[in-house]
């Protein structure tokens, strides 16, 4: 296949056409190999199988020790760590080695395949059935406790009262901010009366 090219822009451009006839190539050799299944195998693959499949059990849990000068940076070939045989990759951590064995690389070469017997069709009233299952579950965990539905009660009533004696205060202060201002204003211009009571 051509490599992309890059426009002005710096984007990748692809030949389409090329990548369209690849496809449909795939797709061929797909319906032929439906309509060709392989030839049955003789006795011989069978055994030849067999003893493969019993050789990887027999060496499971052994333990092999490499010498210093065999290990290398490098992750291809048997080196110091955790190795895999399938894959042929040498691992320094334990988590990057679980990580490579659950990788969908390693499992296709282990044997394991993309094709799942075990997995099951799920329906669109499965779902339904376990959202409500989620959400009475939900429901009996929050009005589980009565000790947390009082808690809650009392912060909110304690919550409104010094809301409510803020607003007091806010209106005290304006108050007697606008009291003030007026009697400068009555000072100022002269608006008081001098008659003293």
């Amino acid at each position: 296949m051509a490599e992309p090219t890059l426009n002005q822009y710096g984007r990748r451009s692809w030949n389409k056409e090329e990548y369209a006839k690849a496809a449909l190539d795939r797709k061929r050799k797909l319906k032929e190999a439906k309509l060709n299944p392989p030839k049955d195998r003789d006795i011989d693959d069978y055994i030849k199988e067999r003893k493969e499949i019993l050789l990887k059990a027999d060496t499971l849990n052994r333990i092999s020790l490499i010498s210093a000068d065999q290990a290398t940076v490098s992750k291809r070939g048997k080196n110091a760590g955790f190795y895999c045989e399938y894959c042929n990759l040498t691992y320094k951590d334990n988590l990057q080695f679980i990580d490579h064995l659950n990788s969908k690389p390693h499992l296709v070469k282990a044997g394991f395949g993309t094709n799942n017997n075990s997995s099951k069709e799920i329906t669109l009233e499965m779902i339904k059935q376990r959202i409500e299952q989620l959400n009475i579950k939900r429901s009996e965990n929050m009005f589980e406790s009565e000790d947390v539905q009082l808690n809650v009660r009392e912060m909110i009533a304690k919550r409104k009262a010094l809301e409510e004696e803020e607003t007091k205060r806010k209106k005290e202060r304006r108050r007697i901010k606008r009291q003030k201002k007026a009697q400068e204003v009555e000072h100022v211009f002269g608006f008081k009366s001098t008659k003293q009571t």
